[in-house]
Order: structure tokens, then C-alpha cells, then sequence
């Protein structure tokens, strides 16, 4: 179970564009050698406390969601964090869109 959760915070760390993991760095955080860090991550994907793929050619996880559980102060103010980061990512894109769209509008 502990090294479910370890597995679990290190993926929740991450922002979400940025969650392929190598089974060597899942391993190096759980203390555990290549084929128990894919024994692990299968596990995990079993019992849904994450979802993705394991690309074992290429020796990665590439996760797309994880379980929600209860956060610490630290973590919910690193969530608040990444969600003011993503929400100036999306206003730069709104302002792109709009300055792109002034010569589609006119010519409309």
C-alpha cells in the first residue's frame, strides 16, 4: 500500500500535460527494481488509482488520470498553483484568438 501511495503522489506532483514517466523514475521513488515498478503500475491500473498506458518498449507510463484523494494544506495550494497557471495559459490564448480573428471578423 505504500508504495501505491508513493506512486500515486508522485504522479499527482505532475502537471497533467506532463505525466509520462519512465518505469525507471517510478522505480528510483518506490525503492523497487524495473519489473516490480511495472508490476506496481499494472496493479494501480487495475485497482483505477490511475489510468494510461505502459509502453514497455519504451520502458514509459504515460498516465492521463489519477484517483482524487484527500489533499494536505501544501498539496491544495500547489493544486491552486497550477489551476492560476493554467488560467493565464488560457487567457493568452483567448487574447491570441481574439487578435487572430480581428481580420476574419472584417472581412466577414
Amino acid at each position: 500500500k505504500i508504495t501505491l501511495m508513493a506512486l500515486v503522489e508522485m504522479v499527482s506532483e505532475l502537471p497533467a500535460e506532463e505525466r509520462k514517466l519512465s518505469v525507471a523514475d517510478v522505480g528510483a521513488r518506490t525503492k523497487l527494481d524495473a519489473d516490480g515498478a511495472e508490476f506496481l503500475l499494472m496493479k494501480a491500473l487495475s485497482l483505477h488509482l490511475i489510468e494510461g498506458s505502459i509502453d514497455q518498449v519504451a520502458g514509459t507510463v504515460d498516465v492521463s488520470w489519477v484517483q482524487p484523494r484527500i489533499l494536505t494544506k501544501p498539496q491544495i495550494q500547489g493544486l491552486k498553483d497550477r489551476l492560476d497557471t493554467w488560467i493565464s495559459k488560457v487567457a493568452g490564448a483567448a487574447v491570441t484568438l481574439e487578435q487572430e480573428s480581428v481580420g476574419v471578423v472584417e472581412a466577414a
